[in-house]
């Protein structure tokens, strides 16, 4: 996209380079990487960066309108609401479609949103190897604001680890082995020394947490929380709010957020420019008359788990849990790309760092790229020339 930084990369693009960095990322991090990486980054030009940014900027504001942050109050599961959240969420994560827009111009369009961790240490890694085995020149960069990877990786250690010992902070999942994701849980470790810990393995003593290491029971005074709860919620050897609920601890992010911040709010921030026309599913009588148009989402699902692109009446009739879903109008992709497999359509996660005292900051990015009408890494992991990746601007 822009064309120079694409020839220059191009010319130092080969199969055998892409194959050895896959191969080092992997290694480097116990053969942990359990998704694509796309073969090439994005180049973003000044003009697409700002229309980026000013989207996120319209988002933000009005997530901070007191009238939105009430209604987000109703998200939350009365029989899941836990006590101790913090004054607002520490990551926001938008992911905008890159879309079709007037005249060949591509705009962003809203797709999902997100007050959880995402892939924040795997993400430094890949820039550092994209470096290593490509002609990226020192003139982009994948981070906003005159950040820089020592200044970035300050903020996320302070937000992660507040003024806590690492060893009594843990990175909390489901089944942490399992996660598609883990290599960020292992490169996390790398980086700041706290464990992950399967929420099983859990122990309660009061209102204290303790975790099991080397025949010791060592206390939790902080929770990273990559608890998807919807997930852990359909173990039935789990009781999540008897376990946490008045427990001793902090939380990054706290579990509230998680239904706070997340698709329940797209049918309320449907009056941006920047987010496609969205409906709660229970609040229609009807379907569109366009349900061509529209893509059907879970609320709660990630990595687009449950989301039927080709929606009918037959498939809405078939939803009993009607106040879980939502209906969002379709959005036209822009191909970006033209890659030795077919053209590249992609979306893009800005991700906000919002620490105590400070206003939310624009801080850095992560790309999908697809062929097909999914975005989402099971929908591309067997395609060449599509995955996740970063995306390089000029340093701001």
């Amino acid at each position: 996209m822009i064309p120079a930084l694409r020839d220059r990369f191009t010319r130092s693009f080969s199969e055998t380079r892409y194959r050895a960095m896959v191969e080092d990322i992997d290694r480097s991090c116990g053969s942990s990487l359990d998704f694509r990486i796309c073969e090439t980054p994005l180049f973003i030009p000044e003009a697409l960066l700002e229309r980026l940014q000013d989207a996120a900027a319209d988002i933000i504001r009005r997530l901070q309108s007191p009238q939105l942050a009430a209604q987000a109050e109703q998200a939350v599961p009365a029989a899941q609401r836990l006590s101790g959240e913090e004054a607002h969420p520490p990551f926001i994560n938008l992911d905008f479609a890159l879309a079709a827009g007037p005249e060949g111009s591509i705009v962003p369009r809203l797709i999902e949103l997100q007050a959880f961790p995402t892939t924040f240490y795997y993400e430094m890694m890949l820039d550092e190897k994209i470096r290593q085995f490509f002609d990226i020149p020192a003139a982009v960069t994948m981070y906003f604001n005159r950040l820089d990877r020592q200044r970035y990786g300050a903020m996320l250690r302070r937000l992660i680890l507040g003024d806590h010992d690492p060893e009594n902070v843990i990175l909390l999942d489901y089944r942490p082995e399992r996660q598609k994701t883990r290599i960020d849980f292992i490169c996390t470790e790398q980086a700041l020394g706290i464990r992950p810990i399967g929420v099983r393995h859990l122990r309660r003593r009061g209102r204290k947490l303790f975790y099991p290491h080397h025949e010791r029971w060592i206390p939790v005074s902080r929770i990273y929380n990559r608890l998807i709860w919807d997930e852990a919620g359909r173990d039935p050897a789990l009781d999540l709010p008897a376990l946490f609920g008045d427990a001793e601890v902090e939380w990054v992010s706290h579990p509230n957020w998680f239904f706070k911040i997340s698709k329940y709010l797209l049918p309320l921030l449907s009056d941006s420019p920047y987010c496609p026309v969205t409906h709660f599913l229970h609040e229609l009588t009807a379907g569109p008359e366009d349900l061509e148009n529209y893509v059907l989402k879970p609320l709660y699902s990630f990595a687009g788990k449950g989301v039927e692109i080709d929606v009918t009446p037959e498939t809405l009739a078939g939803i009993n849990a009607r106040e879980q879903y939502i209906l969002q109008q379709k959005v036209a992709y822009t191909p970006l790309i033209d890659s030795p497999e077919g053209l590249l359509k992609g979306e893009i996660r800005l991700i906000y760092f919002w620490e105590a005292g400070a206003a939310p900051r624009l801080v850095s990015n992560f790309i999908r790229f697809s062929r097909g009408s999914k975005m989402g890494g099971d929908a591309n992991k067997h395609q060449r020339w599509a995955g996740s990746t970063i995306a390089y601007f000029p340093v701001q």
